[in-house]
């Protein structure tokens, strides 16, 4: 149990906050079935995050969780405060640490701003239903989405999970506005998000580049550049341009002139030498039960092809079935058969949908399998992979939540019929 400190009451003011805030959107304040619904996964990720910080150690908050909070508690013990350079957990530690250095310690306040990352995902989600014209489906999305056992159990404690697709989440939101309003300005924000989601991991640092790659070649359709603004689309095109031009130049330059600057990740993708990088990176300790133990190979384009199509398969799929053992096994292969359950009904809604809707469809399933290969590279166990998972999680209950529901309601309506039909043949039954 931890100690009161005032960043413990800074942690209970953001709970109460949480529940105010969905009232300042038009979304809930229309309809109270939503409303109840994001109050009620509320609930159950503030049930997390209080049982995590005063009572005992919740499902997942063991070992990265407990590693991040005890290094951001050491920052502010140091002779002289001072942040660690770095991307991924270095800056959420530095994130932490600042919290701390000023609030003092507490484990409730960095669930609860996790959690805090979490509404807003199930806001902005709400948000992008709209903008791709399916806002119809907003309650069954809000519903698989926060529902996700995994999803509301870490994304209530101190991890990253929920920062990493809240900014992803952001980034693609505005870069469909873009699309759709036909207007360049949101792109500065586009990068500002992306640069931020990828500030949580080194592995998004990486996606970041084809992320804004494919948002630009989405706003770019066939009916030819976006409107500016009018009167002055030809200067305010060239000063982008421009401008983006000396970003990748003065880029370039950092990189070559400072490599220390950057991850070993990044460093060994800028030199070429990424699949000896992955190769020796899945190398390790794979003697626990959960590990899949599979090794990137690269002698010859057939023995990297079928490795590479292996580790994903694996990620997407392990554990399998006949390999079940406990109850933590089960739980994954009902997670996995899920997701499977949304990526095969998001490929139908791609396939049903056309012209602008369709591209918009498309693009994000792409998103999802680019997304899910970089974690694929980097996991070796299916634990981590759960965590993975959620990252692009949202995109396939965006896409995936039209043709769901719509099986749902044949079900239900076909239960309801036959125990109806049960029903009248108990009662001719007795009147005879």
């Amino acid at each position: 149990m931890e100690t009161i400190t005032p960043g413990t009451a800074a942690g209970f003011y953001l709970m109460l906050v949480s529940f105010a805030v969905p009232l300042l959107f038009k979304d809930f304040r229309r309809d109270s079935v939503s409303l109840v619904l994001f109050w009620s996964l509320l609930f159950l990720c503030h049930s997390v995050a209080l049982t995590n910080a005063f009572y005992s150690t919740t499902y997942g908050a063991g070992a990265d969780a407990i590693v991040f909070y005890n290094k951001a508690v050491e920052l502010p013990l140091w002779d002289e405060f001072k942040l660690r350079y770095g991307l991924g957990s270095a800056f959420y530690i530095n994130y932490l640490g600042v919290l701390f250095y000023y609030l003092g310690p507490s484990v409730f306040l960095a669930s609860e701003l996790s959690v805090l990352a979490f509404m807003f995902s199930c806001i902005c989600l709400f948000k992008l239903m709209s903008i791709t014209g399916l806002y119809t489906y907003r309650r069954w999305a809000l519903a698989f989405f926060g529902g996700l056992p995994t999803m509301w159990l870490l994304s209530s404690i101190p991890m990253r999970e929920a920062y990493e697709y809240l900014f992803f989440m952001l980034t693609v939101y505005f870069g469909i506005k873009m699309h759709a309003e036909k207007d360049l300005r949101y792109y500065p924000i586009v990068l500002l998000l992306a640069f931020c989601m990828s500030l949580f991991h080194k592995g998004l640092v990486l996606f970041m580049v084809p992320l804004v790659v494919i948002l630009t070649l989405l706003h770019f359709d066939s009916r030819g550049p976006a409107r500016i603004i009018p009167g002055n689309s030809r200067k305010y095109r060239f000063s982008l341009y421009t401008l983006l031009f000396v970003l990748v130049v003065f880029s370039v330059l950092i990189i070559a002139q400072y490599p220390h600057l950057f991850h070993e990740t990044q460093r060994e993708v800028f030199s070429g030498e990424i699949f000896r990088y992955i190769e020796e990176y899945r190398e390790g300790k794979l003697d626990y039960r959960a590990a899949y133990g599979l090794q990137l190979s690269y002698d010859n384009p057939l023995l990297l092809a079928g490795s590479f199509f292996q580790i994903v398969f694996y990620y997407f799929l392990y554990p399998f079935p006949w390999e079940v053992e406990n109850g933590k096994d089960i739980y994954a292969v009902m997670e996995i058969a899920w997701r499977l359950v949304l990526i095969i009904s998001a490929s139908v809604l791609v396939c049903r949908s056309k012209g602008n809707y369709r591209r918009i469809y498309a693009m994000l399933l792409i998103l999802y399998f680019i997304n899910s290969v970089m974690w694929a590279l980097g996991t070796k166990n299916y634990g981590t992979a759960i965590r993975h998972h959620l990252v692009p999680y949202w995109i396939i209950v965006l896409l995936g939540a039209p043709i769901v529901s719509e099986y749902l309601k044949m079900l239900f309506v076909f239960v309801r019929s036959k125990l109806t039909l049960v029903k009248d043949n108990l009662i001719i039954r007795q009147n005879r």
